[in-house]
């Protein structure tokens, strides 16, 4: 099995007492968080923000948590699994 990195901030947004996340949806169909790859020597959190601004225009305004959450998921792609 193939296993595959990204690094991706969780665009929130308070308008009063409610709370909104910022998902996009790729051509493909499906919905995720702005994530993407690192590119050259990057930290993580360079790579986030950069993803974040090249897929959704907005930048980072303030960092809640710098503990990063760990997403885990299979997926196949070219019959090969991911």
């Amino acid at each position: 099995m193939r296993y595959d990195h990204s690094n991706g901030i969780v665009p929130l947004k308070k308008e009063g007492d409610r709370w909104f996340v910022f998902i996009i949806r790729h051509r493909g169909g499906h919905w995720t968080l702005p994530k993407g790859h690192p590119e050259g020597t990057e930290t993580d959190l360079e790579c986030a923000k950069r993803e974040l601004f090249e897929e959704t225009g907005l930048s980072l305004v303030k960092l809640l948590e710098n503990e990063p959450l760990i997403e885990s998921y299979q997926f196949s792609s070219r019959g090969r699994p991911i």
